[in-house]
């Protein structure tokens, strides 16, 4: 529902402006405005549809996890995630839950996946464009690197606060943090490489 909630934002001067563009035949007049007003509003509609949604949500998960007793850990953030293949109408996110940095490895959980990625194995933490960025409201942070030779990236964006542009400045922060964890690779595993 939270998807259609900028739909409802635009739709109503969109369709206003497309009638007056209709009824008097003036394209660059009133009619116009209003189309512009509806972008506006449909940009706004897209911003702020997480407000009541992604504090529900990860509540919801929250206790769920909580209850199958999974580990949360000490850092960790709510995050939309994606498969590299995954490609959405409606949503960026094939699904929500959990990024976690633990002393070993990264990880995403949520209610259907969990997903782990050695810290010694990630090559690169780096941002790539989704569909909120042509809106320049957000884009993913991608992890990624070789787990043997099988390559992976995990696709992630922050869904902590309402707002997708307060999501995106977050988006900043969390990628140093992660580029940070990146280049101090944990003790066993620098170990283990060796031998």
């Amino acid at each position: 529902m939270g998807n259609l909630i900028p739909f409802l934002f635009w739709l109503p001067p969109t369709a206003y402006g497309f009638v007056q563009i209709l009824q008097k035949q003036d394209y660059l007049g009133e009619g116009l405005w209003w189309m512009l007003a509806g972008l506006f509003c449909g940009w706004l509609g897209v911003n702020l549809s997480g407000v009541q949604v992604n504090r529900h949500m990860e509540a919801e998960l929250r206790k769920r996890l909580e209850f199958r007793r999974e580990s949360l850990g000490a850092e960790r953030w709510f995050v939309g995630f994606a498969s590299p293949k995954f490609a959405g109408v409606l949503d960026a996110h094939e699904d929500v839950g959990f990024l976690v940095v633990d002393q070993d490895e990264i990880r995403f959980i949520s209610d259907t996946r969990k997903i782990r990625v050695l810290r010694a194995d990630v090559e690169r933490v780096k941002f790539r464009p989704n569909v909120h960025t042509m809106l320049g409201l957000g884009g993913w942070i991608s992890i990624e690197g070789h787990s043997g030779d099988v390559p992976f990236r995990l696709l992630v964006e922050p869904r902590v606060y309402g707002q997708m542009l307060m999501n995106f400045g977050l988006s900043r922060s969390i990628r140093k943090r992660l580029t940070e964890v990146v280049k101090t690779k944990p003790m066993r595993a620098n170990v283990q490489k060796r031998t």
